[in-house]
């Protein structure tokens, strides 16, 4: 028994990969024109994206309530960071986070 690259097979694959049937560039053609491009009706959106290190056990957990509940694992985590900071504001008064400071590349070396 070989464990040789059965060459009819592999080309049968390959033409699979690289050839293309007229129908199908058509309809692929008309669904990537038909969908907005992200750039002219995108809306400024008002999430940002972290990435964190989590222990293992409570990303184990996290995974299976909302596995269980049926929610994301994002709105569960922006929920819980939400109570944690009610609960800091209760204790120490409201936080008012800064406002970002945007600098202009044209003024850096003048």
């Amino acid at each position: 028994m070989s464990k040789g690259i059965n060459k009819d097979s592999m080309s049968s694959l390959l033409e699979g990969l690289t050839s293309v049937k007229t129908s199908q560039t058509e309809d692929h053609q008309t669904a990537y024109s038909a969908a907005p491009s992200p750039k002219s009706g995108a809306k400024p959106t008002t999430k940002e994206r972290i990435c964190t290190s989590v222990d293992t056990t409570i990303m184990n957990k996290i995974r299976s309530i909302a596995e269980k509940e049926g929610v994301l694992i994002n709105e569960l985590i922006t929920l819980g960071l939400g109570m944690v900071i009610s609960k800091y504001e209760e204790s120490h008064g409201q936080i008012r986070p800064k406002k970002p400071n945007k600098g202009n590349i044209a003024n850096i070396f003048r």
